[in-house]
């Protein structure tokens, strides 16, 4: 099979009322492995990778944090 640069995105629409943007970032951590580039489980392949995107600043300063939790871990 051959290797494509195909990314699959998916939106999440939640209500920050019941769980926060943070907890939905820990969630992300706990269900991939961040340490494997471009895989998931044994799919293996750029199509893989995992991108978390934000829609303003204060999800960016969340983002980067939860990133850095997890490098420091």
């Amino acid at each position: 099979m051959r290797d494509s640069d195909t990314l699959l995105l998916g939106a999440v629409a939640y209500d920050p009322k019941v769980v926060s943007y943070e907890q939905l970032l820990e969630y992300f951590w706990h269900t991939i492995d961040p340490t494997t580039k471009d895989r998931q489980g044994n799919d293996v392949g750029r199509s893989y990778r995992s991108a978390i995107y934000y829609t303003s600043d204060e999800q960016e300063s969340v983002a980067r944090d939860t990133i850095a939790d997890v490098d420091a871990s």
